[in-house]
Order: C-alpha cells, then structure tokens, then sequence
C-alpha cells in the first residue's frame, strides 16, 4: 500500500470514528477495505485504536443492531463448508465480506468465518458476547490483533472498551489463541476454574462448564495458570506442557503433551485419548450439532476409548465406528441419533 493510500486510510478512518465522515468518504473508505489485505489494515486501526486525542467510537443501540444484521447478512452467504486451512481461511474470507465488517471493526470485532452460523454477537450491558452453537466452528480478532479460534459450543465475552486498561476476557468451551505481545497489558482469559494470564502467546484451552477438568495447553510462550478455587494454586507452563485443573479441588498439575493432539480440532479432526464413552458422546454431539440418545448398557458409559475422527467422517461414519467396538447398534428417529444393545448372536 503506498503511503499516499495510508494517510488517506487513516484520514477516512478518524473522520469515522469522530462521525464527521460523508456519503462519498464512506465509498472512499469501503472501497479501500475491499482492495486492501488485512496487514495494510492492522496498522491504522491499531494506531486508530490507541489514539487518545478522541473518546473510542462507542456505537448507539441502533448502530448495533444495524451492525449486527449486516454481519448475520453475510453469514448466512456462507452456507457452506470452506476446507482450506486457517490461514487461507481467514484471508479469503476476509477480503469477501471486509465491506461488511468495516463497521464491526471500528466497534471493536472482526469477525471472519469458514463455517455458517447466525448466532455469533450480542451485545449486552456494553459487552460483546461472541457464542458458537454446536456443529459450528468461528474465529476472530480482537482489537489489540489477538487472534481467536472458538471450537463448538463455545462462548468467549469481553468488554466493549477491551484494551483501554486491561485485556480481559471471560471464556467457556474450547479455544484457541494467538495473543498479540503487549507487555504492558498481559492478556487475562477467565474460564469458571481457572485464570490464564500472557503477554504474548499461543495456547489452546478446554474448559466446558460440563467437564470434569479444566485444560490448557501451551504451544508457544509462557503462561501463569491460577486456580480459582484455590489462589495458593499456581502454575508457570512451558511449551509442550498441559496445565490441568481439578475443578472439584482447584488443583493444578503440569504434564508434558503433544500439542497435534490437543489442537487437532483446529484441522477438524477429533482425536480421543482413553476417553469414556460418555465424554466421547457428548464430544461427538457438540461437533456435529446432534442429540445422541443413549439406551445400551450403562456400565459402557464408563468405557475407555481411544481414536481419531478424520475431517471428512460424518456423523454416520463415526457411530459405525462405535457400534463395530461395542455391542451397540444405531438408528435414528427425528433429529435423534439413538444407540442401544446389540443383539447377541
């Protein structure tokens, strides 16, 4: 990008924020997202961002709501799976919709998708509320350039001035993030059990409300981990190590890991590693956004089973695995998926 097209980016964007920009600045300004690729665009709004000789642009309730249906607009274009990886993901689909996401992102969200769903921001009590619904995959950018990747059933929540003071966020479900170094401010994740404090970082973390155990796994960086339940308990993680917390006791344990494995559903995989088939149940349906009824043997439920779901396998690919180790057959009525005993020959 030319420095003439920087200054007149940055100009377009302050008139924006200040809300002094007009109908033909608007144009300027929207085809200039449209050309330019998301590394011209991070400089300005971070410098944007920053600025203090201007209050943040705060929009009103109405600009929210317009807001918010022009972005489930272009989601609901995106009605179908896009298999390239992440990176490529992200910078294709940005540029598609970058038009769209100009006002999200001057109110402090980017937003980019390669899976459909409708549901992803609400905003509450000056707080924005990003929530993935089961069988559905999103990611994200947060205003200081914090990287975010929500697996299913998850929900992350931060304040509409994230930044100012703090980088804080509250999170349950499965997540990975690449925290962008500011080591003035480290960034904070607050999961029920377990506070996950960086500077600048990737690590992955799974904290369902449902689980027995609160994980984080560490890939690049370091990290504090803090208990919740018990202050006393905390923990400095290394790359390749895996903090796990009883939630019961809040204590923490630091294990080496393989962090494919742990990451693995960013491929879109699903590995299980000596997992019961209760938790390989409920995993399965947060995945493929299913109800699975279980009817079998009950001591079955408590089963180990290891294993690795490939992207490609569906739904009815995966039971046929289960039902040829176990003596479990399966069928389906409305929107169930029901397994039950096999008969014994």
């Amino acid at each position: 990008m030319s420095e003439n097209k920087k200054r007149k980016l940055k100009y377009l964007f302050t008139q924006y924020v200040r809300r002094h920009i007009t109908n033909e600045e608007l144009s300027d300004l929207k085809s200039i997202v449209n050309s330019s690729g998301n590394e011209d665009l991070d400089k300005p709004l971070r410098e944007l961002w920053m600025n203090k000789e201007y209050p943040p642009f705060l929009p009103t309730d109405d600009q929210k709501i317009r807001m918010i249906q022009r972005i489930e607009q272009s989601i609901q274009k995106e009605n179908h799976p896009i298999v390239l990886s992440l990176h490529k993901r992200f910078f294709r689909t940005f540029s598609r919709i970058a038009a769209v996401f100009i006002f999200a992102l001057l109110s402090g969200i980017c937003i980019y998708l390669y899976r459909s769903n409708q549901n992803l921001t609400v905003y509450k009590n000056n707080e924005i509320m990003l929530n993935v619904g089961n069988g559905q995959e999103a990611g994200f950018i947060l205003p200081d350039g914090t990287s975010v990747k929500l697996n299913s059933g998850s929900t992350l929540c931060y304040a509409n001035n994230f930044g100012e003071n703090n980088r804080f966020v509250n999170f349950s479900g499965e997540a990975f993030f690449e925290v962008k170094q500011d080591k003035n401010r480290p960034f904070i994740v607050s999961t029920k059990y377990l506070n996950i404090e960086v500077v600048g970082t990737t690590f992955n973390v799974y904290a369902f409300d449902s689980s027995d155990v609160v994980e984080m796994t560490l890939l690049t960086g370091s990290v504090k981990a803090s208990s919740k339940k018990n202050p006393e308990y905390h923990v400095f993680v290394k790359p390749n190590e895996k903090v796990v917390c009883d939630i019961s006791t809040g204590k923490l344990t630091v294990q080496k890991t393989d962090t494919q494995y742990e990451t693995a559903w960013l491929n879109g995989e699903i590995v299980f590693k000596s997992e019961t088939l209760s938790n390989v149940l409920a995993k399965l349906e947060r995945k493929y956004g299913v109800h699975i009824r279980y009817e079998g043997n009950a001591d079955l439920l408590n089963d180990r089973f290891s294993g690795r779901i490939g992207k490609d396998n569906n739904m009815d690919d995966v039971l046929k695995i289960l039902t040829n180790h176990y003596p479990l057959k399966y069928g389906q009525k409305g929107n169930a998926f029901i397994l039950s005993n096999r008969k014994q020959k």
